[in-house]
C-alpha cells in the first residue's frame, strides 16, 4: 500500500507503532523471573500471581488494580519499575499513557535510580487528594510519572498543613519529617520562588508563593534564587519592608550573596517593572544597580563589565559627564557582544524606553568633540601584568521598528539588520530617489559601498511580512503583483528589489545572477506569464500562486480569465 502524502505515512507509521507496542512485566524484583510480553490494549480481569518489576519502552502504561474485573482505586504505572512487588494485584490492563495524568508517587526508600529504574513500596496520589496525620516515611517523591505533566507534593512537618511547608516539582529525596501533604496538579501559581543557600544545593532554606513575604528575615547568604517567569522578589535593606529595595526577576542564577536583606516580599511580575541592570564585571557574584526608565546619573565613576537590558529598554551612554557627547542607544541583544569580555567606562547614562522592538543598528562618520562615536575605548579591568587598550565598534544609531529618517545626514559606513526586519533605503531625500530593501544584514567588517553605490539619503524600517503590503501601498496597486529580486548576495549582507507591477504591464529582460528572483506575490484573479528566455520568447509557464521562480527571465502579468497576451514562440515549444 502506497501512502496519499508524508503526513499520511508518518500517521499510518505512528498507528501500527501504537498497535504493536508492548511492555513486559517479570514476576521478580529486578527483572528476574518470568517475562510476559503485554500488548496495548490487554485486559486480565483475573490476575494470580505476582509482578515483581516492569519494563516499559513504548509509553505505555500499566494500570494495576486491586481486585478482579478492573475494580478498586488502581495505580498507574508508566515507566520501568525495578521492585513492584508491594502492589496488591487483582487485575490490569495496558493501555497509551495519558499525558493529562499527573499523580506523585511517594517512596519508602529514599535511594532511587532516578530516572532509569525506581524500587521499593510507594503509594501513589494523584491531584486532589490530601493526608492531614500521616503516620509513614516518605523517603523519596517522583512527580513526574507521564513525564509531560507534572504533580506538585505540598508536604508539611506538623498535621493538618502545619509547621515548615516544602513544594515538591522535581523526582527527589524528601529529608524532612512529613506529617501532612496534598497533591496539586502543576500551574505557574503552585510555581514558588525558591532559594538556596548553596550554589548546589537542592534545598531551599525558602520557598515563597505570589503574595506571601517574610518581615523579619535572619536567614544566610542567598547563592542561588529561582524566580518563575510570573514572579518577582523584592529585597529590603530592613526589617518590616523597609529601607533601600533591589529587585530580583524571573531568572536562574541569580546571586545575590552579597545583598544585605532585611525582609523579603514576592509579587506578580508585569512588565513596568523592567529594569536595566548594570555589574561591574562579568559574572559578578552579587546584586546589579538597577535603573528604571527615567533614571539618569549624571557623574557615573563606577566600571561597566555586563548589562541586562529588557525589551523596550535601552540605556544611552555618554562619553562625557552631565550627559555631554552621547556615545551610542545600546539595548539588547548588542550589548552582549560589547560586554562579554571587556570592562568600559561611562560618565553618565540615560535609561528610556524604545518606540518599538530593536531592529538593527547604523554605524556613521558621526563625531563628537574630535572623537569619532562610532568607536569607544574599552579597557580590561587593572591587573598586575597589565592589558591592552581595546577599540571595539558600537553603533552610531540604534534602530526601532517604524523608524522613519527622511533626511540622513551622515555617511553610513556600515550597518545591522536583525532578522524580523528590513532596512528600505533611499537615494534621495524625504524616502525618494531609487529603493532598496537591506534584508539581512550581519555586523559588517567592510563599509557599504561595495554593495551600494548611491549614497543613503533617506530610509525606513518595517518588518520583512510586510514588505510585499509596503510596496503594493507605496504604489497605490492593491492588485499589482509584487516581484522581488536580489541585486546583492554576501554572506554579510543581502539587498533587494520589491517592486509592484500592476495588471498588464511586464518585463522583457531579467539578466544576471545578481538578479535571480527571490519571490512572486500573486494576488487572487491576477496571473503571470513566465518566459525562461528574455523578450517574452521561448517556453513559458502561467504562474497564479505566490513564490520562487528563479527561471523567469521576462514576464507579462494580466487579469485571470482574459486572454494571455499574444507572443511569438519562436522555434521551441510551448509549456502551459
Amino acid at each position: 500500500m502506497s501512502c496519499l502524502g508524508p503526513r499520511c505515512c508518518i500517521l499510518v507509521s505512528l498507528l501500527s507503532w501504537l498497535a504493536h507496542a508492548q511492555i513486559q512485566i517479570f514476576s521478580e524484583p529486578n527483572y528476574q523471573g518470568t517475562c510476559t510480553t503485554l500488548a496495548n490494549g490487554t485486559v486480565v480481569n483475573d490476575f494470580h500471581g505476582q509482578i515483581g518489576s516492569l519494563w516499559s519502552k513504548n509509553s505505555l502504561a500499566l494500570n494495576v488494580y486491586p481486585k478482579p474485573n478492573l475494580v478498586g482505586n488502581f495505580t498507574v504505572v508508566a515507566h520501568d519499575m525495578a521492585n513492584l512487588s508491594c502492589l496488591a494485584v487483582g487485575s490490569i490492563s495496558v493501555t497509551q499513557a495519558t499525558w493529562s495524568f499527573a499523580a506523585a508517587n511517594l517512596f519508602a526508600n529514599p535511594d532511587q535510580d532516578w530516572p532509569l529504574r525506581f524500587s521499593g513500596s510507594f503509594v501513589q496520589y494523584t491531584p486532589g487528594d490530601i493526608v492531614n496525620d500521616f503516620q509513614g516515611r516518605v523517603g523519596f517523591v517522583d512527580t513526574c510519572p507521564m513525564v509531560l505533566k507534572c504533580a506538585v507534593l505540598i508536604v508539611f512537618t506538623g498535621v493538618n498543613f502545619t509547621g515548615t511547608r516544602t513544594l515538591v516539582y522535581e523526582p527527589k529525596p524528601i529529608h524532612s519529617i512529613v506529617r501532612s501533604f496534598q497533591v496539586v496538579a502543576y500551574d505557574k501559581s503552585s510555581r514558588a520562588v525558591e532559594m538556596y543557600d548553596h550554589p548546589f544545593s537542592d534545598s531551599p532554606v525558602a520557598q515563597l508563593l505570589a503574595g506571601e513575604s517574610i518581615a523579619h528575615w535572619n536567614g544566610s547568604s542567598l547563592e542561588r534564587i529561582f524566580v518563575p517567569q510570573h514572579l518577582a522578589v523584592v529585597f529590603y535593606a530592613g526589617q518590616s519592608f523597609s529601607g533601600n529595595k533591589t529587585f530580583a526577576f524571573p531568572s536562574w542564577r541569580l546571586n545575590y550573596a552579597t545583598l544585605h536583606i532585611g525582609s523579603i516580599e514576592v509579587v506578580s511580575y508585569h512588565s513596568s517593572m523592567a529594569m536595566v541592570e548594570l555589574y561591574p564585571f562579568p559574572n559578578f557574584k552579587g546584586p546589579p544597580l538597577q535603573f528604571k526608565v527615567g533614571d539618569s546619573v549624571s557623574n557615573f565613576q563606577r566600571a561597566i563589565g555586563s548589562i541586562k537590558i529588557p525589551p523596550f529598554h535601552a540605556i544611552v551612554v555618554y562619553n562625557g559627564k552631565q550627559y555631554t557627547c552621547p556615545s551610542a542607544e545600546l539595548a539588547q541583544p548588542r550589548i552582549q557582544e560589547l560586554t562579554s569580555k571587556v570592562s568600559f567606562q561611562v560618565q553618565s547614562f540615560q535609561i528610556k524606553s524604545t518606540p518599538g522592538p530593536l531592529a538593527g543598528y547604523l554605524f556613521t562618520n558621526a563625531s563628537c568633540a574630535g572623537v569619532p562615536s562610532k568607536t569607544l575605548v574599552f579597557k580590561q579591568p587593572t591587573k598586575p601584568t597589565g592589558f591592552f587598550f581595546e577599540q571595539h565598534t558600537i553603533p552610531t544609531k540604534t534602530l526601532y521598528l517604524h523608524d522613519k529618517q527622511p533626511t540622513v545626514d551622515d555617511f553610513i559606513q556600515s550597518l545591522e539588520v536583525h532578522d524580523e526586519f528590513t532596512l528600505v533605503i533611499y537615494s534621495r531625500v524625504n524616502f525618494q530617489g531609487n529603493r532598496s530593501f537591506v534584508w539581512s544584514s550581519r555586523p559588517l567588517s567592510t563599509n557599504l559601498t561595495a554593495a551600494i553605490s548611491e549614497t543613503i539619503a533617506s530610509y525606513v524600517v518595517i518588518k520583512k511580512a510586510e514588505v510585499v503590503s509596503f510596496v503594493r501601498a507605496k504604489a497605490s496597486l492593491p492588485d499589482a503583483i509584487v516581484w522581488t529580486s536580489a541585486t546583492y548576495a554576501h554572506a554579510e549582507l543581502q539587498i533587494r528589489a520589491s517592486d509592484a507591477i500592476s495588471v498588464g504591464d511586464n518585463r522583457s529582460s531579467i539578466v544576471g545572477p545578481s538578479n535571480n528572483v527571490g519571490d512572486v506575490d500573486i494576488p487572487p484573479g491576477v496571473s503571470v506569464q513566465a518566459f525562461f528566455r528574455p523578450d517574452f520568447k521561448g517556453s513559458f509557464r502561467i504562474l497564479t500562486v505566490s513564490g520562487s521562480y528563479p527561471f523567469v527571465l521576462s514576464f507579462r502579468v494580466y487579469r485571470t480569465g482574459d486572454t494571455p497576451p499574444t507572443i511569438d514562440t519562436d522555434d521551441e515549444p510551448v509549456v502551459a
